[in-house]
Formats: structure tokens, sequence, C-alpha cells
């Protein structure tokens, strides 16, 4: 993150730069700030509680015995 920054504002002249979590995204595209996330991943799933825009990281749970891999073979 520390080089890619650098290169942001050095080479590339940008005023601005956030980084984001793709729980915080998801929510934010529906218009709300707080829920919980449910990422089926290939390799594992992901449930991040999201309250007014903050992660909460004592609340992440990732379980790899329950990925889309693993609900895809129980589908077919």
């Amino acid at each position: 993150k520390e080089k890619l920054t650098e290169i942001v504002f050095e080479s590339l002249d940008f005023a601005k730069l956030q980084f984001t979590s793709p729980a915080s995204n998801i929510l934010h595209a529906q218009g709300l700030t707080s829920g919980l996330v449910a990422d089926f991943g290939e390799g594992s799933t992901t449930l991040t509680s999201i309250v007014e825009g903050f992660i909460m990281s004592n609340c992440v749970k990732r379980s790899p015995t329950m990925s889309g891999r693993v609900l895809l073979e129980c589908l077919i």
C-alpha cells in the first residue's frame, strides 16, 4: 500500500486516495452503512459485520469449510 500510495501521489498527481474493503463497498453500493456481508469465495466464505461504515474486526468470521467450491458441489 505504501508504494502504491507513493506512485499515485507523485507520478499520477492524484489529489486523494482511499483504501476500502470489498465488504464496505458492497454495502455502500446498496446505499447502506450497516449490515452483515457474506462473501462466498471459491476457497472460503467470509462474514463481515459493518456498523455505520466501520468494520467490527472482532466479528469477521472466515470459514474454509463452507466455500463456494463446496456449495457448488452440493448444487451439482
